[in-house]
């Protein structure tokens, strides 16, 4: 299979820029709760250490205790939980090797595996497993 072209790249680039973008955010986000005191005792003390895939757990936490007349928890809700299911995908495009098809109608991404959600992935179905999460199939 061939390797990828510079709109690939442009494409792969764009997704892991946009999720280095959300994670600043979101560890900005964290950082005025904490200024605010409004941080969980869970995660008081070790909120400038959590690894990026915690921020949207801390977070969640977070909007979930806030008063449901002055803040729209829903859709923060439903922003996160989205952040939170396409970081595999990020993770899978940041840490594969990409091919195209001969015809360029397919990604090939391999990889030996990925672990998400406390789960190890085999290969073959890490991009299966992605597109479930993202689906919000119940089966991953």
């Amino acid at each position: 299979m061939p390797g990828l072209d510079g709109e690939d790249f442009k494409v792969f680039g764009t997704l892991i820029q946009h999720f280095c973008f959300i994670d600043l955010n979101l560890r900005r986000a964290l950082e005025l709760f904490a200024i605010s005191k409004m941080l969980p005792k869970s995660t008081a003390n070790r909120y400038q250490d959590l690894p990026d895939s915690k921020l949207t757990v801390a977070l969640i936490e977070i909007v979930k205790g806030m008063d449901a007349k002055a803040e729209d928890i829903p859709t923060a809700l439903t922003c996160l939980e989205g952040i939170s299911k396409a970081r595999c995908c990020r993770n899978l495009v940041g840490t594969s090797r990409a091919s195209v098809s001969l015809t360029r109608t397919f990604t090939c991404l391999r990889a030996k595996a990925i672990r998400t959600r406390g789960r190890s992935w085999p290969a073959a179905s890490q991009l299966i497993a992605c597109i479930r999460l993202l689906r919000g199939d119940p089966s991953s």
